[in-house]
């Protein structure tokens, strides 16, 4: 009997093992010392030129007009900073991520206030931004 209760204690603590959390740590890892490729970054800018150019009418002297409400702007979030909850975000479509390399597991990327941001999908901690040059 008591072999068959050490067994199965045993077994247990090899399950329990098993199922704990090298993976997650070696997805923190990566994903804290990820950065996109530049082939990924030039189709990022791409598809933020496109989104500005598809918000943003030209004014009629020819001018660019404002896209982005002094209320609607925000500072960009760097890495290892957290996007607001009170920041709208959008996932950046598949027909943009299907072109680039992979991102770590649990991230996402999504376009919010003209950037492109990498985030941690269960903390929106930003792993990496992409923006356009300033004008």
């Amino acid at each position: 009997m008591k072999n068959l209760s050490f067994s199965l204690s045993m077994v247990a603590l090899c399950a329990g093992m098993a199922m704990a959390s090298p993976v997650k740590a070696q997805q923190t890892y990566e994903m804290a010392t990820y950065t996109i490729p530049d082939n990924g970054r030039a189709a990022l800018r791409a598809f933020i030129e496109e989104e500005r150019d598809r918000a943003c009418d030209a004014a009629e002297d020819g001018s660019p007009k404002q896209c982005v409400t002094p209320e609607q702007q925000v500072n960009i979030v760097q890495p290892g900073g957290i996007l607001p909850p009170e920041v709208n975000i959008v996932p950046v479509p598949d027909t943009v991520t299907g072109r680039i390399p992979d991102a770590p597991n649990l991230t996402k990327y999504v376009y919010a206030a003209n950037n492109v941001y990498l985030i941690d999908i269960n903390t929106r901690r930003v792993i990496d931004v992409v923006t356009l040059p300033a004008p």
